[in-house]
């Protein structure tokens, strides 16, 4: 499959995109039904299967077109997507890069965590976690903070982790806010999931768009121009 919409975001190295603004992106009931598959846009070709996450299509800016308003709701109960991909698909022992834009619920809170990115079994892992009012970056070798203490609830944010070299590097809304050290081999063959603890727990409230993993790393001029592509239809 393929983006069928402009602007689009770069596509070197794209191996696995969900957007829900592209009707060929998901499969299933629409109309706040319950959906199958969120298919894969990417060049790697496998569709995520989708357990329980509506169509949301009222949860980006306001003046963004109907279809830009789209994304993947969240219950914080028990909904996620198995994407059925791996580091090992695209990473291996190379580069790579993740990226999404999310909104909480605002149900989030110290001891209450909510993981809504990653892989935790099999080694190394890796997964985004929403603590309170930041993010951060868990797993082999890995824990740092991707934000100040100060991301609010109902409000949309885009974030992207670089891997290059022996580095990750963390940015929030196009910017570089953190580096840190990374000397995993990144040959993990278990499925990353969206919105949960590998769909076991954890799950996370709120709305999830525009999932992307390269088998590189981007630029920062990259990020950037993903971010300022997108932004306006999160109302950013």
């Amino acid at each position: 499959m393929a983006q069928h919409y402009n602007p689009r975001i770069v596509s070197n190295g794209l191996v696995a995109y969900y957007d829900t603004a592209d009707l060929v992106s998901y499969s299933g009931s629409v109309h706040g039904g319950t959906l199958a598959n969120w298919n894969n846009l990417g060049s790697n070709g496998t569709n995520g299967t989708i357990y329980g996450a509506v169509l949301d299509e009222g949860n980006a800016a306001s003046g963004s077109t109907s279809l830009f308003r789209r994304s993947l709701k969240f219950d914080k109960s028990d909904d996620y997507v198995d994407t059925g991909i791996s580091f090992n698909d695209f990473a291996g022992s190379g580069d790579f890069t993740l990226a999404l834009w999310i909104k909480s619920d605002g149900t989030h809170n110290v001891n209450n965590d909510k993981y809504f990115f990653g892989v935790l079994s099999g080694a190394p892992d890796f997964y985004w976690r929403w603590h309170a009012d930041d993010i951060r970056v868990e797993g082999t070798s890995l824990d740092y903070q991707m934000t100040d203490d100060n991301l609010e609830a109902n409000t949309w944010y885009y974030f992207a982790v670089v891997k290059e070299g022996s580095k990750q590097y963390g940015y929030n809304n196009g910017n570089l806010h953190v580096t840190s050290s990374d000397s995993n081999t990144w040959d993990n063959s278990n499925s990353l999931h969206i919105g949960s603890l590998n769909g076991f727990g954890s799950y996370f409230g709120g709305n999830i768009n525009c999932v992307s993993m390269y088998s590189r790393a981007l630029s920062a001029d990259e990020i950037l121009e993903n971010y300022t592509i997108q932004r306006k239809r999160f109302g950013v």
